[in-house]
């Protein structure tokens, strides 16, 4: 320890004999700048926020005989949900954000459409990456049983347009063996770091995939907003 220090002295000496041969003087070092409002980590209601404006609103579909049927949360007051699911296409363990922290929502309307909207907000995943999970996971079977509860057969890479103002989006159908609206086809969006997946059910593919296609820009327009 002493040698150590000895070094420190000397070298401490030999910049003072050049700040002063220099004419200078030994400012302090300037403190760094505060993080910006861009780079600060969101809190959980900040995440929440976000969620709330991307989701369609509930009279969003009341043109087209649509009814808001529920959220969850039930009360726009209450917490968002913090480990819902992204997916279980395709498997028994569902997908879950295990990096930093999320927010999501879920909204659903019967009567004229059956539609139903879940939007996650994370601080750090960007909505891409959790996009191109459920591509893959659904890439992986053709039947599959979650939980146990329901046969479906899936049916991965539906053709769909990416709408403008989103990163990426995605499209797939599942076909189950309820009796009542067996068929589902989801159309996922990515907008970076939210991530909407958008579900219509009916009785036919081609029909429901039309409805979900002209329902898509009143989901995309607060999305891209939010």
């Amino acid at each position: 320890m002493p040698e150590t220090w000895g070094v420190r002295v000397r070298n401490w000496g030999a910049v003072l004999v050049v700040l002063a041969l220099a004419g200078c003087s030994a400012d302090p070092t300037p403190a760094p700048p505060p993080p910006s409002a861009a780079s600060a980590v969101p809190t959980p209601a900040d995440l929440d926020k976000r969620v709330k404006a991307a989701l369609a609103p509930p009279g969003a579909f009341d043109s087209l005989g649509g009814r808001f049927s529920r959220d969850n949360p039930e009360n726009e007051a209450d917490p968002a949900l913090d480990e819902e699911p992204v997916t279980s296409v395709c498997t028994d363990t569902p997908m879950r954000i295990d990096t930093g922290i999320s927010a999501a929502r879920i909204r659903s309307w019967g009567g004229g459409v059956q539609l139903l909207e879940m939007v996650h907000a994370t601080s750090d995943l960007p909505g891409t990456v959790m996009l191109s999970t459920v591509q893959r996971w659904s890439r992986l079977c053709t039947t599959y049983s979650p939980e146990g509860v329901s046969n479906r057969t899936l049916v991965p890479d539906v053709p769909l347009a990416k709408p403008a103002g989103v990163d990426e989006a995605y499209s797939y159908c599942e076909k189950t063996d309820f009796v009542i609206l067996p068929v589902r086809c989801t159309a996922v969006l990515a907008r970076g770091n939210l991530l909407a997946t958008i579900t219509a059910m009916g009785a036919d593919q081609d029909a429901v995939m039309e409805q979900l296609r002209s329902a898509l820009p009143i989901f995309v327009e607060p999305f891209v907003k939010a």
